[in-house]
């Protein structure tokens, strides 16, 4: 069998998103772009490396997907539960008095993840729950301009809408 353990790092990545995060809201933005490498070993993701299968492990353990079966899908969809994971943690330190909607532009179903008080997961597209004056909502990995425009639909005046992790390439600037 395989040896499975947490990665032990010294959390970063996600100390520096968060804060740049709060330094953008607190600075008055509430439109903004977060992107950085979900998996330790981006380019190697489909080669199963030993750090994104430990990595896979933490994972699973935090988004409570510790069966057999979706130890499996975790492997196969690594990115796109690795955004879950980073997008629930952004979520927790954003979600204090607020609601806050993780939306995914994958095809990657998250509805065995564990609930989280006043975070809802949905697919980009898909109903999510009304926003209220000063809530968030996340958007991960939109791909294509059309994701990007109406994934913001929802978004009142008060809300911040952070987009997290956009790899897909689907945007360009037009810089000529």
């Amino acid at each position: 069998g395989e040896t499975e353990r947490v990665v032990t790092g010294t959390g970063q990545i996600e100390a520096q998103y968060k804060s740049a995060v709060a330094a953008a809201e607190a600075a008055g933005i509430r439109r903004m772009e977060v992107t950085f490498p979900p998996v330790p070993n981006l380019e190697e993701v489909d080669f199963g490396t030993a750090l994104n299968l430990q990595f896979s492990f933490e994972i699973r353990q935090d988004l409570g997907l510790t069966s057999d079966m979706l130890k499996s899908m975790v492997r196969r969809n690594l990115v796109d539960f690795s955004n879950q994971h980073w997008a629930v943690k952004l979520a927790q330190s954003m979600g204090v008095g607020r609601k806050v909607a993780i939306q995914h532009c994958d095809q990657t179903s998250k509805k065995d993840c564990i609930p989280l008080d006043n975070i809802s997961v949905s697919r980009s597209g898909k109903e999510s729950p009304p926003l209220g004056k000063d809530d968030v909502l996340v958007i991960v990995n939109p791909g294509t301009p059309e994701q990007w425009l109406s994934a913001a639909k929802p978004v009142l005046p008060g809300n911040t809408l952070v987009y997290l992790n956009s790899i897909s390439g689907g945007w360009t600037y037009e810089l000529g």
